[in-house]
């Protein structure tokens, strides 16, 4: 996990040019708007939406995650103490598809911008988008990123089968604020009520991945 911390420190670090992460967040802005729109339907389920929009809202969604990754570097020594191994794994999960995330969107918000396209969301389109995507190639770390999408999922799913969790977060919520961690507990506390609110993450994940993998296919054709 450290070194997961060490890499998002360096993908989005203070040392990094505020021009390059403005450009990335309208990048993340216009993805979120598009996956938003590719799976609608999940958004519209009384059973999937929670949890697509923990992905959406909480896992790709362009704000300042700065506030976990702080939370996390500096109780990581006491991490296990306090959270079950199951929570800590998801935790592991989440972070390891931050990382990987973000240094692709760099790579694609460096080429947009090479090119003037992220200088306002508009300028952006799927045609252009499409073409960054097969100028960074990458595509084995594309189908990782898909991978890990399934991989998260299917943890936050085994969280809510997992005995006594829920009690364990529930408890923790009061020494976690106490700690100055309630934006961490908050994150795996929405995370696991919204998987434990589909009751079988099966189908959603297959879903996802299935859209997402026919759209990389159709994006890497020039």
């Amino acid at each position: 996990m450290q070194a997961l911390l060490q890499a998002v420190a360096v993908l989005r670090g203070p040392q990094v040019d505020p021009a390059e992460l403005q450009a990335r967040a309208r990048l993340k802005s216009w993805q979120a708007a598009r996956l938003a729109i590719t799976h609608a339907q999940l958004l519209r389920s009384p059973r999937w939406e929670p949890a697509a929009r923990f992905f959406l809202e909480e896992l790709y969604a362009p704000r300042d995650p700065g506030t976990r990754d702080r939370d996390v570097a500096r109780v990581l020594p006491k991490m296990e103490r306090w959270l079950p191994r199951a929570a800590l794994h998801t935790l592991v999960q989440a972070l390891r598809m931050d990382v990987l995330s973000e240094s692709l969107d760099a790579d694609m918000a460096l080429r947009l911008r090479a090119r003037g396209l992220v200088q306002i969301e508009d300028d952006l389109d799927e045609g252009a988008y499409a073409q960054a995507y097969r100028d960074c190639g990458r595509l084995p770390e594309r189908r990782e990123q898909l991978e890990l999408v399934e991989r998260l999922g299917r943890s936050l799913d085994h969280l809510t089968r997992t005995p006594m969790i829920a009690a364990s977060l529930k408890m923790m919520k009061k020494p976690a604020e106490l700690a100055g961690l309630s934006e961490l507990h908050a994150f795996l506390n929405r995370g696991f009520l919204a998987f434990a609110h589909m009751k079988g993450a099966d189908e959603f994940l297959q879903r996802i991945v299935q859209e997402e993998t026919q759209l990389m296919q159709r994006w890497i054709r020039p």
